[in-house]
Parts: structure tokens; sequence; C-alpha cells
């Protein structure tokens, strides 16, 4: 394609408000100038080209500009329309027939586009091979023919190129087609080649083994080698005829041998595939490996896998066998070797191995040990204790279940209960202290051993020694957390730590540093301190002005330490900080003190007769002045997230402010009012406005609401109890941080935190949001905000330990509701395709460290040897209430294909993550459906004077909330959505029930004088519980029968538009029997003139093939959506039953979805835009939002709106029964006679075609616009225009004026 340089281009840096007017101007050489090319538009577009010469005439040639905007630049792209995309690993030569000879035009490289040159791609087909010593392709590329063939519904054409010499195997490759995505059209894209033309090899392989593939090709004698978590292209075959030869070397000391026929029926998208394996004696050992296939591409996408990857980190040997094979015979027992480094590839047989379904357990056995019980490897996320039980001897072995991070394989670690690790500065020996002759195992410095004990009573216990010495420590527990420091003569002391995890318990020895003894006792009085440890008769002195270092005398024993002091006795836990008084009954003036306090990790126990110095040791940092304050307070923040490529904005997530409150001055501070008095207060209070306005110097008054009265003019209360008052409301985000020598204070409050799903067509508008209160209880309560956290932090000048006095998080009951669509976008808007590719090397080899690394860097371990610790006095998080819903229905998600039913095409890395999600779904047990208000309860998590690592803290949180979530799984069974919810409704009718053990304690959490609060709220949400939840579950079973009849009439168009119908619930009783009824009719309608309609929109997408297909649809659909339309009657009736008597409030989204313009840039929000674009959305369910883009909107009454699009103007009336709008008239702008104008009494519009046919509602009734319609005649329609109202339709009379002439310049 030869092309002059553009005649004339308009400057591109220009403002805003001139980049409409930004064009410019091209000539290809041969044809007439194109001129006036809109830069503001991103996108590809297709222009004809008008020949200069007669000769060109009978050709019609199209060209394709690319429009990219890069921050305010513009690239732009002029080429031909057809392209060529070289998907292999070496160039492609691209040739054409010319005088009888193949001339080359071009080369394609390896992951480039090629554009065909302009004339050839218009007149001739294409010719194509590899560089190197293969012949051309043996029959053209034709795109016509490419795109025949796909709309028969072939996905790919196979080719093949043959060697040059006779004997070898051809060169094979698929060719799929594209359509290029055209913003627009100008002129005809009939024959137009506006197509991505791709070469695929026939079949590309990946390796997510841990071990390298060999394979060979029939008809090939290379064996190639796939490493680890690579690919390769397999060029040379022929579906359904090439066999393909696969080797697996060196796994468990053998090779392993399979063999496959490459076909197009492969099952998809996960099948097994076995392998020989020899091992001496023995012959024919089989495995099993997962194969996962997917041809959406038009190739054939495989990926070799184990669906199970069995690790053992025991130090022992390990059997694993099925149970249904325990009668078998020895072969069926696999072995698992205890010096094995590398996982066992383990799958059921492939019977048993589809996830979900016909679930199969295992049993193991360890060294000479019995069997153990059945247990699951398919619950990914669960881990626990197997035990199998020997002579003598249990064996406990901790099981996790985790994900690999391509999602395919499970991986099972098994690792002993107990685990030994040595952190100090010596070698050390421990043995358990029941007896002489127990097992002793040496650990070396640094290292971590597996602990198998004997002993299993309650009161088990260890002793441990320096190696090379005789006397050992005394015994403490191994079986409970605890810190133990423990005398040694030769050291001062070691330090003994036992951690519980859920899969095992670290038993970590560290060695003894200064200042991590149990306590320090100091005595600074004139009296001798006695002491020692409750239960043990060894007593101690201490005299006055001595300190000492002292650890428990018997660290199994009951910790309390006993100290006497003259004549009196006291007990201390040396936990927790702490001051008291000591009068001596001998000595009436004389009083002695004591204080417990933190001197970095070091607990002193202080004894003194000087009370300053208690209270300073006590209150070293509480008394101080601040010395920085920092207040932040905002109204509200919103965060959108906008895909800008697809034109989406995914989600927006606001946080809000409260409405207006009303709060009493007590104690000094201003305290929020009660719900109910902030209502009755407000409402007086706008009657004083009201007043005021009539009457500024009207005299003070006292205004009553319920039992209070207040006078606004100076804003005081009198009654009940007299107190200033004032008229505020919360920030969406208030935080302060308060700062002095040795302490830190953090307030935050969040009032409201809510997460809008914004794209179009959701299933759940709102994803996140907080469930307010029962109108009841929220009367006699004051406002809380949605998440509350404080912080008081005090730490000392020379050390690195803090101690966090209070950490406290409150966090209110909430819902998150998702469906597949939103996940599918959110997904893709955080994670872009290109971040996954060329990772997959480093995803394998990090689930091959799970496999390889030691002990002792397992997460547990590491938890128990990090030594930076803080201490915590009080760290508690609030209990979680969460509403669960979930769909699997993607409506929301971005449309896969075009018009013209072209599938959009997506990356490999995509495929495998959304299996890998559908995958991690199924592993629940069951083939999850749709989960509907399902209540997650969490308990709160509390830790009282505790030291804690970041680490362990973490592991803690982890493990008390994994619990609980997974103990909670069951409700997943019962709140699947396949016979409507009964767990719903059951919980509903027991809320009275449960609601009393869950909400007085939250109450008690916030303060014991709200614990009646919580005993309110039980009783009385009992009645809308009640009846709500039987009307509710009816409503769901309903609803779960109508998406049933919904996919049997394989009408997508009908489920679409059911699905928006259902999105908009009933608000009221009235409008579901309403909406149920007009679901009712249009049932029957759609389902008898489908019969016509379906076969002639099958005659036009398909030819003869569409014809029956239609048929098929329309004569389902007849049966079908009568049914299912009174099924829907059914649900919505009993739908806006539910609402009627639900307690809470329906949670409305905080704005429309933003509109962005045609060419992609993100502009800052403009509410006018988003709520004219939303309404172009709701118009005919979406129908003109697939073709049209917003321009401007006008309301001209309160129900009767006009709309502007790129296309057309539409006027619409406002539904008054059953709510959203109709289409009273709608005109493309090439239908208009001539453009709008404004006239005295409006805005005129006049059509070519003068008659039009009456518009009638659902009830067979003309739809009100007579008084808005004027002149049907000549004159044409006039929208009335109020004077009020007179400047804003000029503005708009002039928008129209200014979209009707672009529309036309584009279409001439």
């Amino acid at each position: 394609m030869s092309m002059k340089s553009p005649t004339r281009m308009h400057s591109i840096n220009r403002s805003a408000r001139e980049q409409d007017q930004q064009t410019i101007d091209f000539q290809v050489e041969g044809f007439k100038e194109v001129r006036s090319v809109v830069l503001s538009r991103v996108g590809h577009i297709l222009y004809n080209l008008d020949p200069t010469t007669k000769q060109k005439a009978d050709m019609l040639l199209s060209v394709a500009l690319e429009i990219e905007a890069q921050m305010d630049n513009r690239f732009i792209v002029i080429r031909s329309p057809l392209q060529m995309f070289n998907h292999f690993s070496i160039p492609i030569e691209v040739y054409i027939n010319e005088n009888n000879s193949k001339r080359k035009i071009g080369v394609v490289e390896p992951g480039k586009r090629f554009p065909v040159p302009l004339y050839v791609a218009h007149t001739q087909d294409l010719f194509v091979k590899p560089e190197g010593e293969y012949k051309l392709c043996t029959k053209a590329i034709a795109w016509k023919e490419l795109i025949a063939l796909k709309k028969q519904g072939k996905k790919y054409v196979s080719y093949s190129c043959d060697w040059k010499e006779e004997g070898f195997t051809p060169f094979c490759f698929n060719a799929i087609t594209e359509m290029d995505k055209l913003r627009y059209v100008k002129g005809s894209s009939i024959q137009s080649p506006k197509y991505i033309i791709h070469l695929h090899p026939p079949v590309m392989l990946r390796n997510l083994l841990p071990y390298p593939i060999y394979f060979t090709l029939a008809g090939t004698d290379k064996e190639v080698c796939v490493e680890k978590a690579g690919q390769a292209s397999l060029l040379h075959v022929v579906m359904g005829k090439t066999m393909l030869w696969m080797t697996i070397k060196d796994y468990m000391n053998m090779d392993w041998q399979g063999e496959m026929t490459m076909r197009e029926t492969l099952k998809t998208p996960l099948s097994q595939w076995g392998f020989r394996g020899a091992r001496q004696g023995q012959d024919n050992v089989w495995l099993e490996v997962g194969v996962w296939a997917d041809y959406s591409s038009g190739y054939l996408d495989m990926a070799i896998y184990s669906p199970y990857w069995l690790v053992n980190k025991t130090e022992q040997t390990l059997r694993y066998r099925l149970p249904l094979l325990m009668k078998g015979s020895g072969s069926e027992v696999i072995e698992h070797a205890a010096d094995t480094k590398e996982p066992i590839l383990f799958s059921y047989p492939s019977k048993k191995s589809t996830p979900g379904k016909n679930k199969t357990t295992i049993t193991m056995q360890i060294c000479d040990s019995e069997w153990s019980d059945k247990f699951s490897l398919d619950t990914v996320g669960s881990s626990g204790f197997i035990t199998c039980s020997g002579k003598g001897q249990n064996y406990n072995i901790g099981v996790k279940n985790q994900f690999s991070n391509f999602g395919l394989t499970k991986i099972i670690v098994f690792t002993p209960e107990y685990l030994l690790v040595n952190h100090s500065e010596h070698d050390i020996v421990c043995r358990e202290s029941g007896g002489t002759d127990h097992l002793q195992y040496d650990v070396p410095t640094g290292q971590c051993i597996p602990f198998w004990p004997v002993d299993h009573t309650n009161q088990r216990t260890l002793v441990v020694k320096l190696k090379g010495q005789k006397q050992f420590s005394e015994p403490f527990l191994f079986t409970d957390p605890h810190t133990t420091v423990l005398k040694m003569e030769e050291v001062g002391g070691i330090t003994a730590e036992t951690q519980l995890t859920e899969t095992a318990k670290v038993v970590a020895i560290h060695g003894f540093k200064q200042g991590n003894f149990t306590v320090k006792l100091v005595n600074t009085t004139d009296y001798e301190v006695k002491y020692n440890q409750q239960g043990v008769n060894d007593e101690s002195s201490l005299g006055p002005n001595e300190c000492i270092l002292y650890t428990w005398q018997v660290p199994t024993k009951d910790r309390q330490l006993v100290l006497k002091v003259a004549d009196k006795t006291l007990k201390n836990d040396l936990v927790k900080d702490g001051i008291g008084e000591i009068k001596i009954t001998t000595n009436k003036k004389a009083k002695l003190y004591w204080v417990s306090f933190l001197d970095g990790r070091q607990r002193v126990l202080l004894f003194t007769e000087d009370i300053v110095i208690a209270t300073k040791a006590q209150q070293a940092g509480e008394l101080e002045q601040v010395s920085l304050e920092l207040n932040l307070s905002l109204e509200g923040v919103g965060l959108s997230m906008v895909n800008n490529y697809t034109r989406t904005e995914v989600a927006y997530i606001g946080i809000t402010s409260s409405g207006i409150i009303w709060q009493a001055k007590q104690r000094r501070r201003f305290r929020d009012l009660a719900g109910g008095q902030v209502q009755q207060i407000e409402a007086e209070y706008q009657k004083y406005e009201a007043e005021q306005q009539l009457d500024k110097n009207a005299p003070p008054a006292i205004y009553k609401a319920g039992n209070m009265e207040m006078d606004f003019e100076n804003l005081v209360m009198y009654n009940p109890k007299r107190h200033h008052i004032k008229r505020t409301h919360h920030p969406g985000v208030w935080a302060q941080v308060r700062t002095s020598p040795h302490q830190f204070q953090f307030h935050l409050k969040t009032h409201r935190i809510q997460m809008d799903n914004q794209t179009k067509t959701p299933i759940f508008s709102t994803v996140l949001a907080p469930i307010p209160p029962p109108k009841s209880v929220a009367t006699e309560n004051a406002l809380k905000p949605m998440i509350e956290m404080s912080l008081l932090m005090g730490y000392a000048e020379h050390s690195n330990v803090q101690q966090i006095k209070i950490f406290q998080v409150l966090i209110q009951e909430m819902h998150v509701k998702l469906d597949q669509g939103f996940l599918s976008n959110f997904i893709h808007y955080l994670q872009p395709d290109t971040e996954i590719e060329g990772k997959e090397v480093e995803l394998l080899e990090d689930d091959i460290e799970v496999v390889t690394s030691p002990l002792i860097k397992a997460e547990a371990v590491q938890a128990a040897l990090s030594m930076d610790r803080n201490y915590y006095d009080n760290f508690h998080l609030s209990p979680l209430k969460i509403h669960v819903s979930f769909s699997l229905a993607d409506t929301g998600a971005e449309a896969a294909a075009d018009e013209s039913g072209f599938q959009t095409r997506k990356k490999p890395g995509m495929k495998l993550g959304k299996n890998a999600v559908n995958l991690l779904l199924q592993s629940v047990g069951v083939t999850l459906t749709n989960v509907d208000d399902v209540v997650f309860r969490l308990g709160y998590f509390e830790r009282r004077c505790k030291f804690y690592s970041q680490p362990q803290l973490t592991l803690e949180l982890t493990k008390h909330y994994s619990n609980q979530a997974v103990k909670q799984l069951y409700v997943l069974v019962l709140g699947l959505d396949v016979i409507g919810n009964p767990f719903g409704f059951v919980q509903g009718m027991g809320a009275g029930i449960k609601d009393l053990f869950y909400e007085p304690y939250q109450g008690a959490v916030q303060g014991p004088e709200e614990f009646a609060e919580g005993v309110a709220l039980g009783m009385r949400s009992l009645f809308g519980h009640a009846v709500g939840g039987a009307a509710g579950a009816v409503s769901r079973i309903t609803g779960t029968l109508g998406k049933g009849l919904a996919a049997l009439t394989m009408d997508d168009d009908y489920k679409r538009k059911r699905q928006q119908a259902i999105n908009r619930q009933p608000k009221t009783l009235q409008e579901g029997f309403a909406r149920g009824g007009k679901g009712l009719v249009m049932g029957f309608v759609e389902g008898v003139s489908g019969v016509v309609t379906k076969p002639v929109q099958g005659v036009k997408k398909e030819g003869a093939k569409g014809f029956f297909k239609g048929m098929g649809k329309g004569l389902a659909g007849i049966v079908a959506k009568p049914t299912g339309g009174v099924v829907d009657f059914a649900s919505s009736t009993f739908e806006g039953i539910r609402r009627a008597t639900e307690v809470s409030t329906e949670v409305k989204k905080l704005r429309p979805a933003r509109f962005l313009h045609p060419d992609n840039v993100v502009r800052p929000y403009v509410l006018y835009e988003a709520t004219g674009n939303a309404l172009l959305q709701e118009i005919d369910k979406g129908k003109f939002a697939l073709t049209d883009d917003y321009v401007d909107h006008l309301q001209v009454m309160k129900d009767c709106v006009i709309v502007l699009t790129d296309r057309r103007v539409i006027y619409l009336v406002k539904q008054d029964v059953l709510g959203g709008w109709n289409v009273a008239w709608q005109h493309p702008w090439k239908e208009l006679k001539e453009p709008p104008v404004l006239t005295d009494k409006g805005i005129q519009v006049i059509p070519k075609e003068q008659e039009q046919p009456v518009k009638r509602g659902p009830l067979g009734r003309p739809l009100k616009i007579a008084n808005l319609m004027k002149g049907k005649g000549p004159q044409g329609k006039v929208v009335l225009i109020a004077d009020k109202d007179r400047e804003r339709g000029r503005r708009f009379a002039a928008k129209m004026q200014e979209t009707y002439a672009k529309a036309l310049k584009i279409i001439q």
C-alpha cells in the first residue's frame, strides 16, 4: 500500500474544549482524498476509498484507521483492513500468485502482525510457509472462505506445508479468523476484508509437572524436552491421525511411557492420561496424570499436570491406598519413602476424578502402624491431624491442603504433629520425662527435627540438656502454649516455648538473653520479702535493697508467685501490669507498695515505700502531656475503578458521611442521642426553621417532642435533663493521632463503606454495604460507625519492645453480594493478561519450593523463631457477621462476542485462570450453584497480656478465622439455590433465638450498659424474620424453577431480558403483582411469536442450518416461555410479599455508573451524563445501548424525557404502574427531514415520514403523550418546553442540531 502524506493536519496540542475539532485529511495513491477524519474518538474506523480513475471504479476498496490515545497525544495508523498474526516462534513467509508463479510479499515475524497490502487484501488469496526448507501450503488462504466456514460453525481451517524432500512430516497450522473491532464504518463493510487471520500451531503443549517431560510425534525422529513450566508448539500434528508418545523420566527411579492420538474429541476441560512404568520384578506399574484441554481459541491448548502432589516431610515412610482397594494386592499401595524429596504424583482412578462428583477418599499408614481412617484430599484450604495407631505408640500427622499457583493441582503436605527446633547457640538433647529409657533426640543448633512422643497422658512433658552434659532441666509441658525460662547451670538458663498451629505443634529452645527472665524481683524497702511458687514448699527470701532474677521452680505446676512481706501474703501471676498497697499490721504508719510493670521484655516486680516511685513506674507514659495532635476529617471518599479499554466502570467504592444527628453535652463531651430522639428533635427543628422564615423576630419558644423540651434559639434541652445540644453530622472518615515521648494514640471512625457493581445488567447492584439494625433498635440506640478502631501504644526509650495497651476494632454487620460476571471483570481489572505471561516458571518454582523446603522453613516454625515481639495488654477484634450471596450468572461480564458471532479471543493464561476459579468452587464438595443470603458468623478474637511477634500474631489470626470459616462451610450446602434457600427460611424462623446468643455479646464488647440493647434486637426481629423468611424461601424456590425454564428456551436474548427484569426487584406488594402479571403475559406472547421469529432470525444468521436451529428454539420456547412466565409471576409476587415484611431497608447505589466518552479518555465524573447514560442502558432493556453512544438528555416534564444519541433521538414516557420507561417515538438522524429547531412552543422534530403508529401501553391504552405532541401534519412533532426551562431548551436544541450535523456528515 502506497500512501501520500496528508495534505493538511490540524494541531493536536489543543485544549480539551477544542478536541472535538481535531481532524486529519489523508490520501491513498490512486484514490481521492479522505477529509475531516475526527481524532477525538479512539478506535478502528473503516473508510471506503473513492478511485480517481474509471478503471478502478468496478472494485470497492477500503482502508482502516487505528486511532489510539495516550495522555494528550493521538497515534494514527493507516493500513489495509486485512492483517495476519503469527503465533509461531519462527517467521512465516507470505506469497501471492503472479504471472503463474508465486511472489513473496512479506514476512510475518514471531508474535507480530502483518498488514496485507491493500490491493492484495481485496483481490487475491494468500499462500504461506515457514522459513526454511518447506514448500508453500497446499491450499490458499482465502478470507472469504474462512468467514463462510466460520458462520457454519467451523472455528478454524487446517493447512499443511510439505518438506521439500519426500518422507518427512509436513508443517501444520490452523488459521483462525477474528473480526476487527470497528468503532465506525464510513460506507459499506460487507465486501471489506476487515479481519485478522491468526496462524496457530495445531497443538500447544504446557508442562505443569515438577519434572521435565519428553515427547515424540509420529513421523519424526526427534525427542523434544519440555522443561518444568515450559511449553512447546506441536508443529507436525494432523488431528485425528498423529500419535504422540510422551515420557516422564526418572520419576520414582523409573521411566514412564504414555501414548495418545491427537484428536478433536479429547475431553474438556479435565481428563486423565495413563502412563506405564517398569520396575524390577514388577511390570506395568500404572500412573495417571491430568490433562487440561481447551479448543475455544481454534487450536488444542493442553496442559499436563498432576491432580495431587503428596509431600512427605515426616522423615518416616508413608503408604497410601484407596479404601475401595483395601482388599487388593500390595501393588495398589503407594509407598512414599522417608528420604524422598520429590512429591508423589497422585490421582484417583479416572472414573472417580471429577471434582465435586463421586468424592473418593484415601487412607494412610506410617512405619508399622495401622491404616488411618479415610480422609478426603479435595478440601482445599483445610488442615488438621490424621491419627495412625501403632503398637504402643500413636502417630499424629499434620495435613495441610493448598492449591498450586496454576489452580489445577492440590498440594497435600504431611508433617509431624510435633517439631523440635534449636534456636540456641548450643547443641541440645531432648527426651520425654516419663522415663530414662525414652528415645533421646539430638537437635543441632539451627536445626528442626520431627518428634514422635510415646507418652500419651494428659500431662506430657519434655526435659532438655546441653549436649555432653549430664543434668537435664526441669520438665516442661509440650502440649500447651507457653514460654518458660529453665535453669541451666552451664549457661545460666534457656527458654522453652511451645506454639500450637493447625498442622504442627512447635517446641522451640532459645538461648538465654538478658531481660528475658520470668521476673526480676526488686526490694527497695526495709522489710524482707519471702517468695515461692504456688504449691512448692521451697521458699526463698529477698533482703532489703536487693534484687534477683526468678523463674518458675516447677514449670508444670500452678504459675502463681506467693509473696510474704511482714505479716501480709499476696499472689501474682506475673503476666499483667498492676499496683497495690501493703498495710503492715505491726506498724500502722508504714505503707508498702508493690508495682508490676514491663522493662522491655523483662517483667519487674518492685516493692517500695515511696508512692511516687510506684505510680511513676506504673504510669510511666500515661501522665505525659500530648506533644502532637493531628485530626483528619473527610466528608466522603470515592474510588472509581475504570477499565478504559472496555469503556466500563467496574466498581465504585464510596465512604459516605451520616445524615443529620443531634448531640447532648454530657460530662464535658457531646455524645450522640438515640436515633428516635434525633428524629423527633429534627422534626421540631424543621418547624422552628419554618417559623423563623415567616417571622425572624418571633420570641424564643419551647418545642416539645415526646418527653423532651428544647430551646432551639439557645440550643438547650430542658427535659428530661438539662443539656446543651447541637446539630451536626459524622464525617465519612474521622481519624485522630496523638503522640507524646512514650505514647502513641490512634482513633479511626469510618461511618459507612459501600461498594457498587457498576457493570451493565448486574445481578447484584451493591457488592458490599453495612446492614442497618432494625428500626426499633435504631430508635433506641445512637448511630454507630461501620468500622471503628482504637489503638494506644506505649514504648520505652531503651527498648524495642512496644506495649500495645489497647487495640480494638469494631466492625458492624454487612452483606457481600457477588456474581461471576462481576468477579471476572474485577479480576481482569486488577490483573491484566500481560502480568501473567512469562511468569510460569517462577510460579511453578514457588510450588516446588513448598515441596523441597526443610521443616525449619515452615510457617509455624518461622513464627516461633521470630524474636522481635511486642506485648499486648488488650487485643480485641469484634465478631464478624457477614451475609453472603453469590450468583453463577455472568450477565454483568463484558460481552465475549460481537454482533456477527465472532468470539473475542482470550489469552491462554486467562482461560487457565478461569478454570482454576471453577475448580476452586467445585472443591467445596458439591457443584456450587447460587447462594442466597447465607450468614457467616465469626466469633471475636481476643488476646490479653501476651507477647507476640508479628508472624505469630498473623498465624493466630489466620488460624482463628480459617477454623471458623471452614466449620461454617456447611451453610453453603443448605444455602444453595437448588431448592430455594431452606437455610434462610429456617434461620429466619429461628433468628429470635440465634440473635439472643449473638447480639448481646456484641453489646457487651461495647460496654455493659448496652447489653440490654442486644436483647431488644433479638426480641423485636422475630416477627419480621418469620413472615419474611417464609415468603423469601418460596420466592427463591420459584426463582430457581424460572431460571431452569429460561435455560430450556435456548434463547439468549430472552434470558438476558428476563434477567434485566429480575434485577429491578419489586419494592412494594403492588409492584410485585404488576410485574409478575406483565411477565406472565409476555411469556405467552414471546412463546407463540418465537415459533415464527426464531426460524427467520436463524436463516439470516446461519442459512438453512439456522432455520432448523431457530425452529427448535421456537418449539422449545412455546412450552418453556409461558411456563416460565407463570413461575416468574409467582416468584415476583412472593418477592413483593417478602420486601413488604422485610425489616431492613433497601440499599441503593451511591451514584450511576460513570459515562466514558467514545475516545476512552477518563474524565472527571459528571452526574448529569451518568444519569443520561444509565437511562439509555435501561431503555427497551438496553436495545439502543448496544449500538448507540449517549450524547445528551433533557427532562421536559415530570415523567417525560428526550434522549440524544449519536444515531437517533428518543422520546420516553414514564410508566405509572410497572415503573421503567416506554419509548413513545424514536427517529434515527437520517430519517429527519431537517435539523430540529426551537420554536415558540418547544423543540420541533420533523421526520420524513409523517404518519406514525399510535404507541400503546401494556394494557392496550394509548400512552399519555397527546398533551405533549402537537401538529401531526406537516409541522411534525413538537416537544413542549415550559417558559422556566426556555434557556435549557435552547442549549439542548443547539446540541441536537450539532449532533444531527455530525451524524449526516458521517453518513455522507
